[in-house]
């Protein structure tokens, strides 16, 4: 109740105004009724605003009803008492009106803008956490054959990758291995071949056998020429015979 008697004993009488009007509020000894401030509401004989729902918002003084709080938009969150809706940032959305919160984009899609309705896939070559703003590039020794990747796969035994952000890994070549997870394909030693591609370790590089040589990486064991020789197995390099 309010009332604008001149005299204070007169609040307290049979002469108050009346309930507090729609929009504003009144509290104690009320002399001029309160305009409700944005982000509330005030039915008529309020003594205290209340706060716009969550989903909800205010944007101006003098609300009168829940009714009157506008539905938030989707792209944005409203918490309750909001004035203006938030937009969702970066790696967030709202899909629909209404939001209290926004919702982190899921595991494999990302949203590198604010305000936005939708998450978008991540590219293959790319993955993307919960909640990622933008893609990001799968590294070497790892590869991402799909869309929407949650994290990338390590290149198997046997293949490798050297740069980031690919699709596929690359068989080892001949005279090579390469474990999981291989950034490069690393030489059989001097001493060994390897004639076949895609060996998994080290264990795949064969000693090479007396009456040939092998260097680092071979794919072959190079057999002695006439006058040269090697007189054990794992010999890396071809001796001359003396006359």
């Amino acid at each position: 109740l309010y009332g604008s008697a001149g005299e204070s004993a007169a609040q307290v009488t049979p002469m108050c105004s009346g309930a507090c009007t729609a929009g504003a509020k009144c509290g104690m000894a009320t002399v001029t009724p309160e305009l409700c401030e944005a982000g509330t509401f005030c039915p008529s004989g309020s003594s205290l605003s209340t706060q716009c729902p969550l989903g909800t918002f205010g944007a101006v003084a003098g609300l009168s009803s829940v009714e009157q709080c506008s539905e938030c938009p989707a792209g944005s969150a409203c918490a309750a008492g909001s004035v203006v809706p938030t937009p969702c940032s970066a790696g967030s959305y709202t899909s629909s009106s209404g939001a209290p919160a926004c919702t982190s984009c899921a595991s494999g899609t990302h949203q590198p803008g604010s305000g936005q309705t939708v998450c978008d896939e991540c590219a293959a070559g790319t993955y993307c956490p919960e909640g990622a703003p933008a893609e990001l590039e799968c590294s070497p020794g790892t590869y991402g054959d799909a869309e929407g990747r949650s994290e990338c796969t390590s290149c198997a035994a046997g293949t490798h990758q050297s740069t980031k952000g690919q699709q596929a890994c690359v068989e080892c070549k001949a005279g090579t291995y390469c474990v999981v997870g291989s950034v490069t394909a690393e030489l059989c030693a001097a001493g060994r071949y390897s004639s076949s591609s895609a060996a998994e370790s080290s264990n795949s590089c064969l000693q090479c056998p007396a009456g040939t040589a092998c260097s680092a990486g071979s794919a072959t064991a190079s057999l002695c020429l006439a006058g040269s020789f090697t007189s054990s197995d794992g010999e890396s390099e071809i001796g001359r015979a003396h006359v």
